[in-house]
């Protein structure tokens, strides 16, 4: 076999081999928070990073707040949102998720909503199905303190993937650590 066979060859099974790899893991830095995550190979998209900003709770409690958007092919989007509280808030994941979707319910169907391990922590996981697309809300804290069901970080992700088409990924692999 001559050397420029060999060599076309070997060409193309590297070029098949590329779409198995799938697409690479991301990696970006919110605020003081290093955020990873794989959403699979679900096409082209961008990441806008959303400038650091405070607010306030119903509660009064201020907290600063990292947004990261991912935007597919119109409409799909993914929000990634860490909340950095200044005193520790109660842990109720389950409450936020529903409050997010009492919020759409003009649009959206009664929610399953489930507990779940998410990045290693107690999380919440809500779907609906809301006008055309569905809505998958997940809710878990950063620094979760067991023995007073408290948190003084939280990560809410908003995404309108398909389960099967970039969410369910997004949930199998996102980890946020401090950076």
């Amino acid at each position: 076999m001559s050397p420029n066979r060999i060599c076309i060859i070997l060409l193309a099974v590297l070029i098949l081999a590329v779409p198995v790899c799938g697409a690479k893991p991301e990696n970006i830095v919110m605020g003081p928070y290093r955020t990873s995550f794989d959403m699979g190979d679900i096409g082209l998209y961008t990441i806008n990073l959303k400038p650091p900003s405070e607010s306030e709770n119903f509660q009064g409690t201020s907290y600063a707040c990292y947004k990261a958007m991912i935007n597919g092919t119109f409409p799909l989007k993914v929000i990634i949102e860490i909340q950095d509280f200044s005193t520790p808030m109660g842990n109720n994941a389950e409450e936020t998720i529903r409050d997010a979707f009492n919020l759409l319910s003009y649009t959206c169907g009664e929610p399953m909503i489930i507990n779940r391990t998410i990045d290693s922590k107690p999380a919440v996981l809500g779907s609906a199905s809301c006008l055309a697309y569905g809505i998958n809300l997940f809710c878990y804290p950063l620094n979760y303190y067991p023995k007073d069901n408290t948190a003084t970080s939280v990560v809410i992700v908003v995404s309108n993937y398909p389960w099967d088409g970039g969410t369910s990924a997004l949930v199998k692999t996102i980890h946020v650590e401090k950076a």
